[in-house]
């Protein structure tokens, strides 16, 4: 009797640890389950803290640049203008500069014109297939020029809407803005930008996000199922012969008594 009770409680801890355990799991699933129609894989967390633990690498900031009110740097493969990231993936910024409050920004092969207010951009790429920037200015009379490392220059169209190429002879404008201080800010931002609710869901599910520990508390609660359902079967294998006899002394006294009854 002493060691079916003791069995009973060490069933009864590890069917509550066990029901925590689940309980997680339950959690984190439905809600890996819903990672499109709730965008948790384009929900940051905001948390540099988390993503130096997680030990993501910052990548080297080219910049940053003032222009239109506000601070421009590139961390490959994000372009920040602001407090706004600009869509799309970015490797080298060459230059940055402003025109009727536009931020002109030079990157890869292509100029955007960004909107400082939301980071909204529309890319021009260059007329030429690979040509690779060197420089970005502006010229006298405000046009947009870049230089390319094969020595062409291009000077954007007044409408923003093509380029021409201009005589080498030409000088290029070489006005280009320096890059400023800051470079601190968009580290802690492109951190705390780089983790998404997805991925911290899908390794607090997996248990990846404790690394080893991680690990070995899930198979502990794997170990703690397996034991509950073992525990479960031969509490249940006890108790059944019990149970029986139990049902037997029941009748036989159910019996006894209405016998007694009778007249």
């Amino acid at each position: 009797m002493r060691r079916l009770r003791s069995l009973f409680w060490w069933h009864r801890t590890a069917g509550l640890l066990a029901a925590l355990f689940v309980v997680f799991l339950a959690i984190t699933g439905v809600l890996l389950n819903h990672v499109d129609d709730w965008r948790l894989n384009e929900r940051r967390l905001g948390l540099a803290t988390l993503a130096n633990w997680y030990g993501v690498e910052v990548p080297p900031v080219q910049g940053p640049y003032r222009a239109a009110g506000q601070s421009v740097a590139l961390l490959p493969p994000r372009l920040y203008v602001g407090e706004h990231a600009v869509a799309g993936d970015y490797q080298s910024l060459h230059g940055v500069t402003e025109v009727d409050g536009l931020v002109i920004a030079a990157v890869d092969g292509s100029v955007l014109l960004i909107d400082p207010t939301d980071g909204a951009a529309d890319r021009l790429p260059l007329p030429t297939t690979g040509a690779q920037i060197h420089r970005l200015a502006l010229s006298q009379d405000q046009g947009v020029q870049v230089a390319t490392r094969n020595g062409r220059i291009y000077q954007l169209a007044d409408g923003f809407d093509d380029w021409h190429l201009l005589p080498i002879k030409e000088a290029f404008a070489d006005s280009a803005q320096e890059p400023v201080p800051g470079g601190d800010v968009f580290r802690r931002r492109y951190l705390a930008d780089s983790l998404n609710w997805e991925r911290v869901l899908a390794d607090l599910h997996s248990g990846r996000a404790l690394g080893v520990s991680g690990a070995m508390v899930m198979d502990l609660a794997a170990v703690a199922m397996v034991f509950l359902a073992s525990t479960g079967l031969m509490l249940w294998s006890r108790r059944r012969p019990h149970q029986r006899r139990r049902q037997v002394r029941s009748q036989r006294s159910l019996g006894r008594g209405s016998a007694k009854r009778l007249p």
